[in-house]
């Protein structure tokens, strides 16, 4: 009942503020930038999932991962 009425406002939020975020530069870049990687996104999407992860053992792919954002710099 509490979240309704915290989550409702943003709900009521006009389109407009879509439509100025979508033709900002910044998210023209974005996306840009999510077309043209999207190749080495999906390779590296595939290369965590074929990493055995059984539920509660994830300790093999979660290290892939960890090695992968230190390889990004993150």
């Amino acid at each position: 009942m509490l979240l309704s009425g915290l989550v409702s406002p943003l709900w009521a939020q006009p389109t407009a503020d879509l439509s100025s975020l979508q033709a900002s530069p910044e998210y023209q870049v974005a996306l840009n930038y999510l077309d043209e990687d999207s190749d080495r996104y999906v390779r590296e999407l595939i290369q965590l999932t074929e990493i055995p992860a059984p539920p509660f053992s994830e300790e093999s792919r979660a290290a892939a991962y960890l090695e992968m954002l230190r390889a990004a710099g993150l």
